[in-house]
């Protein structure tokens, strides 16, 4: 695997400065959409789905945003990322591959949070818990996992503390396939242990990948921490993404509601998530708020 190389000692940022690198990865075909579009441009609740990740890394307060992106829908992600740093991924070779294309000018902050572009409904509570539990004890990992009712389709998370490994769905064995205890793909890693192992991964004899997942696997300190199983859900056919909008859908009402909005029928109101309502309004059933609305 080639290596992008890492910046000399001198010009690493401090390992007592909490500093993160938000690195977003969204290379992926989205195949499954049949959809011109690039999967992560597709809208949910009036937003692509890949500025759901993006917002979550300013609210968190990253140093550095990177998007790791197909070279032809390089123009398309630029109009969508804003200030972050874009990185191309010219083959398609996994998702350890995909985060070493991170160029070596941009490897100078001292903890890196992987996060997916179709991975929308994760919220900041639970992004927070997961920065958290790396800093408290200082680990080289942690990854975030969720009880799912069907884990087909994710790696499967074995093992606890420093003895827990992912197995990807192709390579696990029966037994380890009835696991529901499932990989999200998000996890954030100390720097300094992150960029040495990944130039030591190996393709995968099965897929030809490289799996981040196996990072994962050789660091010496890591843990797993959970979330609820709908910030787990990616989107990767309409199905998903109505799904999805459902989920967010919930969300912006419930919120609304204990703001001080009457919604008289959540199930029949749609509110995109750029749509302000003041206190003591009242959205009756069967409305559909759209864009820049404003409803006072």
């Amino acid at each position: 695997m080639p290596a992008t190389g890492e910046p000399s000692s001198a010009s690493r940022t401090s390992p007592g400065v909490r500093d993160m690198m938000v690195v977003v990865l969204a290379a992926g075909d989205g195949t499954r959409m049949r959809s011109a579009r690039p999967k992560v441009l597709h809208e949910l609740a009036g937003q692509p789905l890949l500025s759901y990740p993006l917002d979550l890394a300013r609210e968190l307060g990253a140093a550095r945003v990177a998007v790791v992106h197909a070279p032809a829908q390089r123009s398309a992600i630029a109009a969508v990322a804003g200030d972050a740093a874009l990185v191309a991924q010219r083959q398609r070779l996994g998702t350890g591959h995909a985060l070493n294309q991170v160029p070596a000018a941009l490897r100078v902050h001292s903890e890196v949070l992987v996060l997916y572009g179709d991975v929308p409904l994760l919220t900041l509570e639970t992004l927070r818990r997961l920065v958290e539990a790396r800093r408290q004890d200082d680990l080289d990992c942690v990854l975030l996992g969720a009880e799912v009712a069907d884990p087909r389709g994710y790696g499967r998370v074995l093992g606890e503390g420093a003895r827990s490994r992912i197995v990807e769905q192709v390579e696990a064995t029966p037994e380890e396939a009835d696991v529901r205890l499932v990989n999200t793909g998000v996890c954030i890693f100390k720097a300094d242990s992150l960029w040495p192992a990944l130039r030591r991964l190996r393709k995968s004899s099965r897929s030809g990948e490289y799996y981040l997942t196996d990072v994962f696997g050789t660091l010496p300190t890591r843990a797993v921490i959970t979330c609820p199983e709908e910030e787990a859900l990616g989107v990767n056919d309409r199905w998903q993404l109505a799904q999805a909008e459902r989920v967010l859908r919930r969300r912006r009402a419930r919120q609304l509601a204990l703001s001080g909005v009457t919604i008289v029928d959540p199930e029949s109101t749609y509110i995109d998530a750029s749509v302000t309502v003041e206190p003591d309004a009242t959205i009756e059933p069967f409305s559909f708020l759209r864009g820049s609305t404003t409803i006072g």
